[in-house]
């Protein structure tokens, strides 16, 4: 008979079956519990499903409670997945259940983010993908996948004299000065830097900063990596507006796609889209191919009341509006405030 538990094991075991589960992906691992707790303070709940002394399942979760964004637990907040991992669909089921009781106990919706097409009955968001280039084991081998406009970016971006660092925390302030700018003039609160600082003492071997600069070696690109396995992702990365002429992020992600081909990364993961977009465009032209990311959502009144944020809706688009004419000053100061309680 199948045990539920929650916050009972350690990292080692939960990274255990993280590491030898084929779904899983670097939202599944136990240093997420620290980094949110320690940045934003929200609790989390690790369920953990156990047949005897075998750790058979397991979800993530955390709880986000706001009055302006709403009180939802979330597999995981801030990232593209996290949701169920488990040995069978009995297992999973055990899982969902568990979590649904507590979100009942705490007033929330849930919403489990992955990529199983089936992975419940429960209603499910699917405007999203993510995007998988597949990678060469060296990268000659990868540049002749490419188109050649995008060989010519890359060229252009070396022409340009643009040079690539690799980092940890020492490059962290140039990572956060550049993306604080950069979310401003998207019209989007920014992370916490805590958040960062966070993720790259919690993920000491799987993490790291890339720092593009001009001839003048001031920084004008940034990015923070993250390596799981064989899976290579770049979910942070900014650059600034007055410097896109000279192709820093084309750079950046060319010097990150190289080092993966280097060290035996299989895929790179240019992270979620809408389709379509013009995010979406930009990374297919690097070959790069859609994976669906399904969003499950449980209301706790019942059906599908869940709504996703529609960033094109006139409500949303007048926030944006105004966030984007805030001084930089102000913007950060209020930023972490609110992305905080805002779980995409």
């Amino acid at each position: 008979m199948a045990v539920i538990t929650i916050n009972t094991t350690g990292k080692d075991a939960w990274d255990r079956l993280v590491h030898s589960s084929p779904e899983a992906t670097y939202a599944h691992l136990h240093g997420w519990q620290r980094v949110i707790k320690e940045s934003y303070g929200h609790p989390s709940y690790n369920f953990e499903c156990w047949d005897g002394n075998d750790l058979v399942g397991m979800v993530p979760m955390v709880h986000l409670n706001s009055r302006l964004f709403g009180n939802q637990l979330v597999s995981m907040p801030y990232l593209d997945t996290g949701g169920p991992l488990f040995r069978d669909r009995a297992t999973c089921q055990e899982l969902l259940n568990a979590v649904k009781a507590k979100s009942l106990e705490l007033g929330a919706d849930v919403c489990l983010r992955g990529l199983d097409s089936s992975l419940c009955d429960w209603p499910s968001q699917t405007e999203k993908v993510t995007m998988y280039l597949p990678l060469q084991q060296e990268p000659d081998q990868m540049l002749k996948v490419f188109s050649s406009e995008r060989r010519n970016r890359i060229k252009k971006a070396v022409k340009n004299g643009l040079r690539v660092s690799f980092h940890r925390e020492d490059g962290l302030d140039s990572f956060y000065d550049i993306f604080t700018i950069n979310m401003r003039d998207l019209g989007s609160p920014v992370h916490s830097k805590k958040f960062f600082t966070q993720i790259l003492e919690t993920f000491k071997d799987e993490t790291g900063l890339l720092v593009v600069h001009d001839t003048d070696d001031k920084p004008i690109g940034a990015g923070l990596y993250f390596r799981f396995n064989d899976l290579l992702a770049l979910p942070w990365v900014s650059s600034l507006r007055e410097s896109f002429k000279l192709n820093p992020n084309i750079i950046m992600y060319w010097e990150l796609i190289k080092w993966g081909c280097q060290t035996g990364a299989k895929t790179f993961d240019f992270g979620r889209s809408s389709m379509d977009s013009g995010t979406y465009e930009y990374k297919r032209q690097w070959g790069a191919e859609p994976v669906p990311l399904y969003w499950y959502l449980h209301s706790k009144a019942g059906g599908s009341s869940i709504e996703a944020i529609d960033s094109s809706s006139k409500k949303n688009q007048l926030m944006i509006d105004i966030w984007k004419k805030l001084p930089l000053s102000i913007a950060n100061f209020i930023g972490p405030k609110l992305r905080k309680s805002i779980s995409l």
